[in-house]
């Protein structure tokens, strides 16, 4: 329900920055690199750590203060115990997001900036000859981290000129995820629900030009 409710507010105010045009208006592209602490496999193969994802993003500025974006990030992890091999992870996170500038942008000045940010993880699991875990298990893990969830967060972009900028971002990162298993040697039967609330950051290169 908080999923579907976030989702359908940030889609009517991407529509609605089509309906409502602005002098202001650009195009924007970015990259930015993240990280926050979080536990990518099972706790037994020790991966409470910092996570770190590289993506893109598109989107467009709806006027001096607002500026409405879609993006992927890509995370890898590999995580090892002793015994039990290795454990490959793969995941790809594509999101939804909304600034509001607290004061419009110029140049040479520092921007402040609320944002929220709506993501789901898709994740990809395989394990070395060594490890314990079955394909069962794998299927159940990827499943259970794979969580969709929310990211409020604040932002604090430096507008080198109309076409460049660079924001650093802190926020806390809201994650929601469950999972059904049974017959595993490893895993108790029955259905897991995670969630969880942990520290984010971000470094973010801002690319801007105007539409004609």
């Amino acid at each position: 329900m908080k999923r579907k409710l976030l989702l359908q507010l940030l889609l009517a105010a991407l529509l609605a920055s089509f309906l409502r045009p602005d002098a202001f208006s650009q195009t924007l592209f970015g990259v930015r690199f993240s990280g926050s602490h979080q536990e990518v496999l099972a706790a037994d193969f020790e991966a409470d750590r910092m996570s770190t994802s590289f993506g893109s993003f598109l989107g467009k500025d709806i006027n001096a203060k607002e500026t409405i974006y879609f993006g992927v990030d890509y995370a890898t992890s590999r995580v090892r115990s002793e015994p039990g091999g290795e454990v490959y992870s793969r995941q790809f996170i594509p999101w939804l997001g909304l600034r509001y500038y607290l004061r419009p942008r110029f140049k040479d000045k520092v921007s402040p900036a609320l944002v929220l940010e709506v993501f789901k993880t898709y994740t990809k699991l395989k394990h070395s000859q060594g490890a314990v875990y079955s394909e069962g298990d794998l299927e159940y893990l990827e499943k259970l981290y794979a969580p969709w969830g929310f990211i409020p967060s604040f932002s604090a972009e430096y507008v080198y000129s109309r076409a460049f900028s660079l924001s650093g971002q802190a926020g806390l990162k809201f994650s929601y995820s469950k999972a059904s298993i049974s017959g595993s040697s490893n895993f108790q039967d029955g259905e897991t629900k995670f969630k969880s609330v942990l520290g984010f950051v971000s470094i973010i290169l801002n690319f801007r030009w105007q539409r004609r």
